[in-house]
């Protein structure tokens, strides 16, 4: 059952093997989503529930991010995730890409605001995608920092750095970790569905830069951190057709 659970969502089975961590027996699925990314399930022998999950986001720039399905919060239905029709195969969502239009999403922000991302057109809009726990993310943060700092000058370029799998409290200590002086931006809903729903549309990477033109429309999408990242992201925004404030 879960095989098939993950071939419908787009996951492909490379192979199924015992293994141990930490003196625990698990099970562990080695899968590829349809995007070439590696992802590795820990069910438990014992309770035959999920307990580890590991991803490699980038090829190019290898790290693993770690889920402990213990440190989720706890449902006490199955209601939200079943499907309407349990005989109907769950609808392909497409990624979005180059020359879509951002759906009206809005957010809340760890300093109380709400944010809409479709919100203020006539802005050029750049979206930073990020997780608290992601190595890249966390050397991008100056970067981040400095973009959100000129759009706090420049009222033509709106800057929202968003963390869709984090939740405000984690955010929170996680800003004060980091030394973070700049709003991050996360999904409050509790409905499992939307947010599922919405993560399915932005399902690339950690980080990923996104950049939109004075219409919302995406002009230029980018995965990974790496040195010259913020020089492309300049580039990007002088070819916009609202000229930038001046540092």
């Amino acid at each position: 059952m879960l095989v098939d659970m993950l071939n419908s969502c787009g996951f492909n089975l490379l192979s199924k093997k015992d293994t141990i961590v930490s003196s625990v027996s698990y099970i562990q699925f080695s899968t590829i989503s349809d995007k070439g990314i590696p992802y590795n399930l820990f069910i438990d022998k014992k309770t035959s529930l999920p307990k580890l999950l590991r991803i490699v986001e980038n090829a190019e720039q290898p790290y693993i991010l770690e889920y402990n399905y213990s440190d989720f919060e706890k449902c006490d239905s199955f209601e939200e995730i079943l499907l309407d029709n349990p005989t109907e195969k769950p609808k392909k969502v497409e990624v979005l890409k180059v020359g879509d239009n951002i759906p009206n999403w809005e957010f809340e922000t760890t300093e109380g605001n709400r944010v809409s991302i479709s919100g203020n057109k006539g802005q050029i809009k750049i979206l930073f995608l990020s997780t608290i726990h992601c190595a890249p993310c966390q050397k991008a943060i100056p970067m981040m920092k400095r973009f959100h700092k000129e759009s706090v000058v420049n009222r033509n370029i709106d800057c929202v750095v968003f963390y869709p799998d984090d939740e405000k409290e984690a955010l929170l200590d996680y800003v004060e970790k980091k030394g973070i002086d700049y709003p991050l931006a996360f999904y409050p809903g509790k409905d499992g569905k939307q947010r599922y729903a919405l993560r399915e549309k932005i399902m690339y990477g950690f980080p990923t830069t996104l950049i939109l033109n004075s219409r919302n429309e995406i002009v230029w999408i980018r995965t990974g951190f790496h040195k010259d990242l913020e020089k492309e992201i300049d580039k990007v925004l002088k070819n916009q057709p609202i000229t930038r404030a001046h540092k």
